[in-house]
């Protein structure tokens, strides 16, 4: 079984040594609490850093969208390009032909 170490304390003693437990449990509890506080603190202190990269994040998706409607722009200008491109090869094409028929003729002597 457990040994009683205040068996053989006096009254007075047993008292001091009461008072001395509470004074350190009173001690260790603010040193507790001090901690909680800063930590507190430091909590409240990612606000700022919060908002920040909030705004960022809403920055960088400004951006994003900027981004995707230059994008679409230059789509639209690549199929025109790509169209006007078709149609100067197939005029070539024809520009070709007449040129060819026009050889054609200059070789050949009127009958």
């Amino acid at each position: 079984m457990s040994e009683d170490t205040t068996r053989n304390l006096s009254p007075d003693d047993k008292l001091d040594l009461l008072l001395a437990e509470v004074s350190s449990i009173r001690t260790e509890l603010r040193n507790l609490s001090d901690s909680v506080a800063a930590l507190e603190a430091k909590s409240y202190d990612t606000r700022p850093i919060w908002e920040r990269a909030l705004a960022e994040i809403l920055e960088v998706r400004t951006d994003v969208q900027e981004i995707k409607k230059e994008m679409r722009q230059s789509r639209r200008q690549m199929e025109v390009l790509s169209s006007n491109y078709v149609k100067v090869i197939a005029n070539l094409g024809d520009l070709e032909d007449s040129v060819s028929a026009l050889e054609n003729k200059l070789e050949r002597p009127p009958a």
